[in-house]
């Protein structure tokens, strides 16, 4: 895991460091509510079991786009419950938190994404016989977003987290687990710095030479 940050590290730094370059760096914090559905295989204390889960994220993306392709790093953290349907009967409280990488294409009013969980993880609070219990791994998401808003953009989203290793106060163990996930949020972007070819820097300069 170390070493693929590293390589993230290193493709974001060349990406970022191209100049002259025509691009955008934006910042796009959004909000939105999940609905979706876990399934450990193995685990102890979650040994077959299914869950239902729904709650809210909140998270930010910073892009660079360039015409038609954009990159983003995706960090949110998300708050919630979730009910366990099989082999028995359970509420619990969650949390967790995931940054993703994405690589999206801009079109007229429309916007997709593909995306690669760097971290991800979901905290299941109290749980009998086991109490707080934190589920790690990655995932994939899929992502479409109208930007057709005067300011802001409606987005929808497909996550599929996989579930790699449980930590309890006691012990970490191995696990398979995975969760599917569909997030609806609303998200707003803002233009923090714009570049042309000859590298400056769009509106540094918003005279008129007209006239003279």
């Amino acid at each position: 895991m170390l070493r693929l940050h590293l390589v993230v590290f290193c493709l974001l730094s060349v990406v970022w460091s191209f100049e002259p370059a025509l691009g955008d760096v934006v910042l796009e914090p959004y909000a939105g509510y999940d609905m979706g559905k876990m399934k450990f295989l193995s685990v102890a204390g979650l040994s077959g079991s299914e869950w239902e889960s729904s709650g809210f994220a909140f998270g930010a993306r910073v892009s660079y786009t360039i015409p038609m392709l954009f990159f983003s790093l995706d960090y949110n953290s998300e708050m919630g419950s979730a009910r366990r349907t099989s082999p028995s009967s359970l509420n619990s409280d969650t949390s967790g938190s995931t940054l993703f990488l994405l690589m999206g294409m801009n079109l007229p009013l429309l916007r997709g994404w593909l995306g690669y969980g760097l971290m991800q993880e979901t905290t299941f609070k109290s749980v009998p016989n086991v109490g707080d219990m934190t589920a790690t791994g990655s995932g994939l998401k899929v992502g479409l977003s109208y930007s057709g808003l005067s300011f802001m953009a409606v987005n929808l989203e497909y996550i599929r987290k996989s579930f790699l290793a449980v930590k309890t106060s006691a012990s970490e163990v191995n696990a398979d687990g995975t969760g599917d996930i569909v997030r609806l949020s609303v998200s707003v972007p803002i233009n923090l710095m714009s570049t042309s070819f000859d590298g400056s820097s769009d509106g540094s300069s918003s005279g008129s030479t007209d006239g003279e």
